[in-house]
């Protein structure tokens, strides 16, 4: 009977370490070394193009890296992006100093602008549709350690590193607990 009871808490032990692969990304809009969030008059599509080379997830968090005296990021519908309107109220709003960060907290496709006059027709909107199923609440949370990667290779790299990291960790406290127990 012990040894049934030690092997069920092996289990929950691994099934515990891997259940925190779902939890959500980090996004920095544009790239870890792209511009942040500001005017792409030359390359009008740019954060479009940055937005369908990545995966995003419900839950993931947009960072826009922006100077809080000169930009803004606003959700709004696919009619107000298309023709760069502003709403009286936005699907969400962000004003603070030094950039911002956006949850995604639906599925489907989200709408970004800057609010500010002239600033979307100039480039700065974009467009992204998530994938998927929003991901289950993590076991624990902390703010991520280092820049997230720039792309998905270096992502896909990452977090397989992550995931056997996780599997050894579960492992080792397994072997612990079968031989306290």
């Amino acid at each position: 009977m012990a040894f049934i009871q030690k092997a069920i808490f092996a289990v929950v032990l691994l099934a515990v370490s891997l259940h925190r692969q779902t939890e959500a990304a980090t996004h920095i809009v544009g790239g870890v070394s792209g511009p942040g969030w500001t005017f792409q008059t030359s390359n009008p599509t740019f954060y479009d193009t940055w937005a369908s080379q990545e995966t995003f997830a419900v839950g993931d968090v947009l960072v826009f890296n922006y100077a809080s005296t000169q930009h803004d990021v606003l959700e709004v519908t696919g009619a107000d992006l298309s023709t760069c309107t502003v709403p009286d109220s936005p699907i969400a709003l962000n004003k603070t100093s030094n950039g911002g960060t956006l949850t995604i907290s639906t599925s489907g496709t989200h709408y970004y602008i800057c609010g500010i006059t002239q600033h979307c027709p100039s480039g700065m909107k974009m467009t992204l549709t998530t994938a998927g199923s929003p991901p289950a609440p993590p076991v624990a949370s902390s703010p991520p350690a280092a820049t997230p990667p720039s792309n998905k290779s270096d992502a896909a790299s990452i977090k397989s590193t992550l995931f056997t990291f996780n599997v050894m960790v579960a492992i080792v406290l397994a072997v612990v607990s079968i031989t306290i127990l």
